[in-house]
């Protein structure tokens, strides 16, 4: 689990993020991201899986329990300042932690809140 100063944890933060945030795609998520005014605050992440993404609390749980789990081992290739709301695509869903932890690295590169 994310330590409590790496997670978003108010809907204040969660509504600021998606409402000032700029959004972008990957293949198994899609994310609002926004850089706060305090770069040296490290960065903070929220997961999302609502109804729209599968009615059955056993597989919105279990999309966001693996997207904490890849964004936990790799948060130290995140930059500081950053915000973060991520939500799951339908595609996560038949997928194991190790073909979305590997697809995470590959993408990483090219996302903005990357070092």
């Amino acid at each position: 689990m994310l330590k409590k100063e790496n997670r978003l944890l108010t809907r204040f933060e969660f509504n600021k993020t998606r409402r000032f945030g700029r959004k972008s795609n990957t293949k198994y998520f899609y994310f609002f991201f926004l850089l706060q005014k305090n770069v040296a605050d490290p960065a903070r992440v929220g997961f999302v899986a609502t109804t729209h993404f599968d009615k059955r609390a056993v597989v919105r749980n279990r999309a966001r329990r693996i997207l904490r789990e890849v964004f936990r081992k790799n948060f130290d290739r995140l930059k500081s300042g950053f915000w973060l709301v991520v939500y799951p695509k339908q595609e996560i869903k038949g997928i194991s932690y190790e073909e979305l932890n590997a697809q995470f690295n590959r993408d990483l590169p090219t996302l903005p809140f990357a070092k």
